[in-house]
């Protein structure tokens, strides 16, 4: 994970710690976060591509009707190997919850473009 989806990954997680006890929006965004916590801790542990059909299904359109793969639908997601896929997954992911800080002083419009806002 580079340095500005690490700069991405912490201010989502400073906005979830800020959030009020039973804030809607943080128990959705911890939920997530956790999802994408295990989707790299799978990704890392097993190099099995088996995973990524899985998660092409709910961003993206990264498979196309018949089932097989739509590798050019949106490159900047599929890397070399299964774990830099995933971290990929998870920056789009992350870019995407922090649309909802949009309003934040440490929000980084260009989050927009990593969450392909069209």
């Amino acid at each position: 994970m580079g340095k500005a989806e690490k700069r991405l990954e912490h201010f989502i997680r400073a906005r979830i710690g800020e959030a009020p006890p039973g804030d809607p929006v943080a128990r959705s965004h911890r939920a997530l976060v956790a999802a994408l916590d295990a989707l790299r801790r799978e990704a890392s542990a097993d190099e099995d591509w088996a995973w990524v059909e899985a998660v092409s299904g709910w961003f993206g359109d990264w498979f196309d009707d018949g089932g097989s793969p739509s590798w050019s639908s949106d490159s900047g997601l599929w890397e070399e190997s299964a774990e830099k896929t995933a971290a990929a997954v998870a920056a789009r992911v992350l870019a995407c919850m922090a649309l909802v800080y949009a309003d934040h002083p440490d929000y980084d419009p260009a989050w927009e473009k990593a969450a392909a806002v069209r």
